[in-house]
């Protein structure tokens, strides 16, 4: 069975709402992968269900496995990462669902009788997707979902904050290292800045390297790398 839109309860669990909030305190420093370890974690503990798992989803698409609350559901994980499996759908911004397996004919993995695929996203851009394993399929109400659903809103907001944390870092420690090798050519070819530049920028995009891998090489090396061919 599959489950749309997933309404806030009129009197919600205030307990579930403080830790739902403690979790988000917690959270915002932290990183992407550290993220997605305690949000299972907080599913699995917190909210009792028996196993969860999250996966993320890249560019174009492409969604790998970010964490799992027990390694013991891990083949069960990775065999749902096959193309066209509601995990995947959900995982590409799409409504949750909520696979039965007692409803069907193929045999249910052990120890877990339906599973609940919830989708992370922020403002319609998918992020990735929070899976919730349940070993009893009549556990899976609207009420546990729909907690289960302020979960990945907690989730998915922290994952694309910690996103855009590593972006910022990344971006810095880029520009740091491309100035450092514009230093060494500065010093090596006796030149000004915006020609060591530009002779990084033409050596990346004539090899088809990044430039701050050119970068890098600069400085492990002194030198520019050898073009491709000319070996």
């Amino acid at each position: 069975m599959s489950s749309g839109g997933l309404s806030v309860p009129n009197q919600p669990d205030l307990s579930v709402a403080a830790a739902l909030a403690q979790l988000t305190v917690d959270l915002h420093d932290a990183g992407v992968e550290q993220v997605a370890a305690a949000v299972v974690e907080f599913a699995a503990q917190t909210l009792a269900w028996p196993f969860a798992s999250l996966v993320l989803t890249r560019r174009a698409g492409r969604v790998e496995l970010a964490a799992l609350s027990d390694p013991a559901i891990g083949p069960l994980c990775r065999g749902l990462l096959t193309e066209g499996s509601p995990l995947l759908v959900v995982a590409r911004g799409n409504d949750p669902v909520v696979v039965d397996y007692s409803n069907d004919q193929v045999q249910p993995p052990v120890g877990v009788a339906a599973v609940a695929h919830l989708p992370l996203r922020v403002k319609s851009s998918p992020v990735g997707a929070l899976s919730l394993y349940e070993s009893d399929s009549d556990r899976v109400g609207n009420e546990r979902l729909t907690i289960a659903a302020l979960l990945a809103q907690h989730a998915s907001a922290a994952i694309a904050q910690a996103r855009h944390r590593e972006s910022i870092l990344n971006a810095v420690e880029a520009r740091k290292l491309i100035g450092q090798a514009v230093g060494i050519l500065m010093q090596r070819f006796d030149i000004g800045a915006d020609l060591a530049f530009h002779v990084l920028s033409r050596h990346s995009q004539h090899s088809n390297i990044k430039l701050r891998e050119i970068a890098e090489y600069v400085l492990r090396h002194r030198r520019l790398p050898t073009p491709p061919g000319s070996e």
